[in-house]
């Protein structure tokens, strides 16, 4: 059966401002597929304050168990409190090794796209195999000294020429001429949370006519700079959707997909929205670039029901005056 490790945290970055939280000492082993009854999962229940998840950084001992496993892998099912899920990529490009090696540290980042939810609450760490040597009653590999981090993300300025757009109260389209390799840059702040059940926001770029081809890429940003999304081909023929909240369904536009909130929930805050033409590529600190040859005009759709600040002010006293 499954073994449950309660840890201890120690402080992380203790002399700066940033949250976060590692865990050291730990062991265990990994036997099979996520869910192995072998595997172990390690259990911690973070306390606070909040934090936007950066990087997780593993480091430790790797033990080889059943023969001909190999060191790469080992990988880690990491689930966050709101119940997201994410899976390790391979610690070590180490293959075939006997005895024991030292694995890391080695980083994960991006990790802001993945787990979007609260970091207050309880995280578990999953050991397990993305191939099977041993057989489901048998232990592939055993971790020792091992310490995990995660990182809270180290905040970067925004990016210059910004449109600002203020505060999103229903649907707003807007429009610019985009010139080749260039990166579109809009702010926007939501008042309150897209959430399902209830509110929404949706994202996309129908209506934009480029040359060669009318094809765009779009990727969000928290106001930290950290990546929050992203997307290429969601949206009718070649062109760009990002959906989150409510998940409706809302009716898609032509061979489009659904409007149904499948990125996930948008917290309330500012956001930076960057537009592009195929190929822009989107990474962590305000990182958008193009190599695009797509000229023209860009268009980029807006639309929610999440109702403007003095609105969700009337709501909140309407709800209290009728529980009196």
């Amino acid at each position: 059966m499954k073994r449950l490790l309660e840890m201890v945290a120690v402080a992380a970055l203790a002399s700066t401002a940033l949250a976060g939280f590692t865990l050291t000492g730990l062991s265990g082993n990994s036997a099979g597929p996520a869910g192995s009854a072998l595997n172990t999962v390690i259990t911690y229940v973070y306390a606070g304050p909040e934090f936007d998840v950066g990087n997780f950084i593993f480091e430790g001992d790797l033990t080889q168990g059943a023969s001909g496993n190999y060191a790469s892998e080992a990988r880690f099912k990491i689930t966050n409190p709101a119940g997201q899920v994410g899976f390790t990529p391979a610690l070590t490009s180490v293959t075939s090794y006997t005895g024991t090696i030292h694995v890391g540290p080695t980083t994960i980042t991006g990790a802001g796209a993945v787990f979007t939810g609260t970091t207050i609450g309880t995280w578990t760490f999953e050991m397990y195999e993305s191939y099977d040597d041993g057989g489901p009653t048998v232990i592939d590999q055993s971790w020792s000294n091992l310490s995990i981090q995660v990182q809270d993300y180290v905040p970067v300025p925004p990016p210059g020429g910004v449109i600002d757009l203020g505060t999103l109260t229903g649907p707003l389209t807007v429009s610019a001429n985009l010139a080749a390799a260039q990166i579109i840059w809009y702010k926007f702040t939501i008042g309150a949370d897209a959430v399902n059940p209830g509110t929404f926001l949706d994202i996309d770029t129908e209506g934009s006519i480029l040359a060669a081809s009318n094809d765009t890429e779009i990727g969000l940003y928290k106001a930290n700079g950290q990546k929050r999304a992203e997307d290429d081909d969601d949206g009718s023929g070649l062109l760009s959707q990002l959906t989150f909240g409510d998940v409706g369904p809302r009716p898609a536009v032509g061979n489009g997909l659904a409007y149904n909130g499948r990125d996930g929930t948008l917290l309330a805050g500012t956001y930076y929205l960057a537009v592009g033409g195929y190929n822009s590529v989107f990474g962590d600190g305000f990182a958008a670039t193009s190599t695009s040859t797509n000229t023209g005009t860009v268009v980029v759709n807006f639309n929610t029901n999440i109702p403007e600040p003095a609105t969700l002010v009337l709501l909140a006293l309407g709800a209290l005056l009728r529980r009196r």
